[in-house]
């Protein structure tokens, strides 16, 4: 599909919204955060009823919806909801998504990459619009009931309504999930008071810039090893993020080692303590929870905001308030790792406002902010309780431990990499009065959390020098991105010029970062260009095109695919691409997730003697399994091209061969079970 085809399915996906968003703002809400509102609402409300009865598919849904938009537009615009106020505060979002178009258009397919073949796994398992919890598609039939994934759930839902393909979900999600953070910054930032120029910057550092490593990572090494330069690009797009125990073991400058020492010896080495901004996402374009995390940070501060400053009534203040509450179950599932974060920021905020209450002599009021914070929690815990019910029993135990002497953030490394935000929060102590109620309570918390993340962690399956790094990479972009959106606006209101202009500079430091984004970019090649279905690098493949596309339309049912590495690993993708449940996927992800079941490897010995062809007797195995196709790839042909003919012999009685394409001269296709 080209560009235009594509703009065309992202202005279809947006009507409904430009719709609430025009309305919204017609009536004197703060539009964004309506719209943010009711999308999250709308996606919970699904997920909790789909928990009782799956709706299958819902394209017809998605057309009576697009027709009634339609309507609702043409009446909306003959009232004067679309106006040149709208326009303008929309165009963040439009600059968010060029942005998310830029990168996910350039560099769309999905592959081992990071967790893109992941997160591509957790929508297509709820592609199906069963009955939650879903089917794992990587382990049939178990269920998919360990992992936090409403936002991959929303991006199902939205390819269900819309007749997207697999990888297509993927990608528009991605850009329109990103987009919508931004939005709500420059949203939030404009009716704190911040002026366009700052607010401005403000976006440019939240999607382009990097962290306060970003100007070091060009004086503290050189490049001795002579690399290529589409090899120091990616040094370079993840040195900002990745500078401490990781970038930092390049050092060979003078400079370098006297700030931050040598690099590790055997047997010494410092942790890797990454920290994953909002703009470092749409690097490593993985659809995961940190940027649902991100977009609920965002409409929590959002909300705060409303209800503490715009409110024109105690009821309607309450319930902004209870809706802000809301936010935190939320995150439990869409991004558990900051629910302990996002739950600290929005409580301390709301003792805040009862606290003033109770100060100024109105007891009832107090009274009534603590009630609305309960409820709105609560009324969002209980929609949650469904998925809640086997997401408890089957998550990993991840106990608090204390940070060990050897564990400890190097000191320089931690202010040169945190630096803009231990700035900004140093100068949130010079806001404008009117902001304080606001602003210090969301810094005392982000204040708190560095403070707690150098003294506790959670201690998930890594070990040794990577015992912190989740921690970290989760809870460092979170306090990051907090600092941008609740913090910065209100210090660049600040009435002294000399805090404004720190402010800006500390900023603007980040922005060195762009530098990497531009060699980045011009130094690597794009050859599939635009092809959002994500399956790009795949149709490269000898063979590739033809068996995705006889998966997409052959019935549902169970492919074998062969997965030769533990994780990682290529196999499983053409059937996830297809929308396709696999026999087995990653193990090791399989492992993490379910513990030490002695099926995942007993089923991961058996893939590999069918595929090479050593099994005794495959066919009763599989068909015990209910695996309906068996997919014969370049790989396999390339792994043990005799093995092919072997297996052939083995399946012909239950299993027909159909021939779709030939590497050389060695057949590729797939088996289907006989009717």
């Amino acid at each position: 599909m080209s560009l235009l085809l594509w703009l065309a399915v992202f202005s279809a996906i947006c009507l409904p919204g430009a719709v609430l968003l025009a309305w919204a703002q017609h009536r004197g809400w703060p539009p964004w955060t309506a719209l943010s509102a009711a999308l999250a609402t709308i996606c919970t409300v699904m997920f909790t009823v789909e928990h009782a009865v799956g709706f299958g598919s819902l394209r017809g849904a998605g057309g009576l919806l697009l027709i009634a938009s339609a309507v609702l537009a043409v009446i909306g615009a003959r009232q004067g909801w679309f106006n040149r106020r709208l326009l303008l505060t929309s165009l963040p979002f439009f600059a968010a998504v060029a942005v998310g178009l830029l990168w996910r258009g350039s560099y769309p397919s999905l592959f081992p990459s990071a967790e893109r073949l992941t997160d591509l796994y957790f929508i297509v398992n709820y592609l199906d619009g069963e009955r939650l919890p879903p089917m794992d598609h990587w382990m049939p039939p178990y269920a998919f009931d360990f992992y936090y994934a409403l936002q991959h759930y929303g991006a199902a839902l939205m390819a269900r309504l819309f007749g997207l393909s697999p990888g297509g979900a993927y990608n528009v999600a991605f850009v329109l999930l990103m987009a919508l953070t931004p939005a709500l910054t420059w949203e939030l930032a404009r009716r704190q008071g911040l002026a366009r120029g700052y607010a401005a910057l403000l976006l440019v550092v939240l999607m382009a810039g990097g962290t306060g490593a970003s100007i070091w990572t060009r004086v503290v090494a050189t490049n001795t090893e002579a690399k290529p330069d589409n090899v120091n690009v990616y040094d370079g797009m993840a040195g900002s993020a990745r500078f401490i125990g990781n970038y930092d073991q390049r050092i060979n400058t003078a400079l370098g080692e006297r700030l931050f020492g040598k690099p590790d010896v055997p047997g010494a080495e410092r942790p890797e303590l990454p920290l994953e901004t909002f703009g470092y996402q749409y690097y490593i374009g993985d659809y995961h929870p940190p940027i649902a995390g991100f977009f609920l940070l965002a409409l929590a501060l959002s909300l705060m905001w409303a209800a503490q400053s715009e409110a024109r009534t105690p009821g309607t203040r309450l319930a902004l308030a209870g809706l802000a509450a809301a936010t935190v179950p939320l995150t439990i599932a869409a991004h558990t790792w900051v629910f302990p974060l996002h739950g600290l920021m929005v409580g301390v905020w709301g003792l805040t406002q009862a606290g003033h209450a109770w100060r100024s002599g109105d007891r009832d009021l107090a009274g009534r902010w603590l009630m609305a914070l309960v409820l709105g929690g609560l009324a969002a815990l209980v929609l949650l309780l469904p998925f809640l019910t086997g997401f408890t029993s089957r998550s990993l135990s991840t106990p608090v431990a204390w940070v060990g002497a050897g564990q400890r953030t190097p000191l320089l490394s931690f202010v040169a990499l945190m630096l803009p935000v231990l700035v900004l929060l140093t100068l949130s102590a010079f806001v404008p009065a009117a902001l304080r109620g606001f602003v210090w309570p969301v810094a005392g918390v982000l204040v708190l959390a560095l403070i707690a993340s150098e003294l506790i962690f959670i201690d998930d399956l890594s070990g040794g020098r990577h015992e912190r790094t989740n921690t970290t990479m989760k809870w460092w972009g979170w306090i990051w991105v907090a600092t941008l959106i609740g913090v910065a606006p209100a210090v660049m209101i600040s009435p002294r010029r000399w805090v404004r202009a720190v402010a800006a500079l500390a900023l603007a430091s980040t922005l060195f970062y762009v530098i990497d984004i531009v060699k980045f970019i011009s130094n690597t090649t794009q050859p599939d260009l635009m092809q959002l279905h994500g399956d790009g690098i795949y149709r490269r493949d000898a063979g590739g095109p033809a068996i995705i596309d006889a998966l997409k339309v052959a019935p549902r049912g169970i492919v074998l695919e062969r997965v030769d590495k533990y994780a990682y690993d290529d196999g499983s993708a053409y059937s996830l691409l297809a929308g396709q449940p696999v026999f087995l996927g990653w193990p090791l992800h399989e492992v993490t997730w379910r513990g030490q079941l002695p099926e995942i490897w007993s089923r991961h010995n058996a893939l590999k003697a069918i595929f090479d062809g050593t099994h005794e007797d495959p066919v009763p195995y599989l068909l015990a399994h209910d695996v309906r196709y068996i997919v014969w790839s370049w790989r396999e042909a390339n792994h043990k091209p005799d093995a092919r003919e072997v297996l052939d012999k083995q399946l012909a009685s239950h299993y027909q061969w159909r021939e779709l394409a030939k590497w050389g001269d060695r057949p590729l296709g797939l088996w289907t079970l006989r009717e």
